[in-house]
């Protein structure tokens, strides 16, 4: 990733912010893009699915498409 990109922050996480280093650290490392705007938007709510892309791809655990899931 190109120096440039890395030190940019989002522009609604403020340097001050409880989890800047952690939420930049996931924006360099390619688990999290943001928005289009370059929001982060750190008090919007994530849904379960959300929440496990980010943990699966923070520990670089590939998916792998089911074949038949058990439930709707």
């Amino acid at each position: 990733m190109p120096a440039a990109i890395a030190s940019e922050g989002f522009n609604d996480v403020e340097p001050g912010h409880k989890y800047h280093k952690s939420i930049n650290h996931l924006r360099d490392t390619g688990v999290v893009k943001g928005y289009e705007d370059g929001s982060y938007r750190p008090a919007a709510a994530l849904t379960r699915a959300e929440f496990m892309k980010i943990v699966l791809e923070a520990n670089s655990i590939e998916l792998i498409e089911a074949e038949d899931a058990p439930f709707p």
